[in-house]
């Protein structure tokens, strides 16, 4: 795909652009306000536009914006979007590396998540997670995964965190602030050289 020639469509903009159309466009209609191109920029982080950052934008459904972002994005930052739910269609974002969904309302990952074979850092902190898809363990470059501020939980012999031991890059567990969640189990405690923070 070529970065300059891909259809994006930007949550909160009031117009579908083709990135070519990017470097010759001055301002839009961003978030409600009129925006220059420097505050955009930002944002996309051009000329490639391998990151897109669209925290605290008011998008809680991705349904029909992830099919039309670009697959060679790296990193995406959807932190404080009032998201109640990740589509299945985010696995097309093959080349993700970096995913932050914190502060949201998410109740569940879904298990298309387990083919983004490239993703080395999951930050979903304070959000309504309570388990994890067992498909989390083809995830055979993640490193970090922060879970902190979530509803896991110590019921059904901690079912809702055990894919975590299968999980073999994992070198930093986040999860503190998880009221319920009183113990790790031994084969998460266990696992050669996972550092863990938490339990509160």
């Amino acid at each position: 795909e070529s970065p300059l020639s891909h259809p994006f469509y930007f949550p909160g903009l009031s117009v579908s652009l083709a990135m070519g159309d990017y470097l010759s466009q001055t301002s839009w209609t961003f978030d409600g306000e009129q925006r220059n191109v420097e505050d955009v920029e930002d944002r996309l982080e051009m000329p490639y536009g391998k990151r897109l950052r669209l925290e605290k934008l008011n998008i809680p459904d991705l349904s029909s914006e992830i099919p039309r972002m670009p697959t060679y994005l790296t990193v995406l930052d959807l932190g404080g979007c009032g998201l109640t739910s990740l589509p299945e269609s985010i696995n097309r974002l093959v080349n993700l590396q970096r995913l932050r969904v914190e502060s949201n309302d998410l109740p569940e990952f879904p298990r298309s998540m387990g083919e983004l074979a490239n993703l080395t850092r999951l930050c979903a902190y304070g959000n309504q997670l309570s388990w994890l898809p067992e498909q989390f363990q083809r995830l055979t470059r993640l490193k970090i995964l922060r879970l902190g501020g979530n509803k896991f939980h110590r019921r059904n012999r901690h079912e809702g965190i055990s894919v975590i031991k299968e999980m073999s890059a994992l070198r930093e567990l986040y999860l503190r602030e998880n009221p319920e969640l009183r113990d790790i189990p031994r084969g998460i405690a266990e696992k050669p050289g996972l550092q863990i923070y938490g339990i509160d």
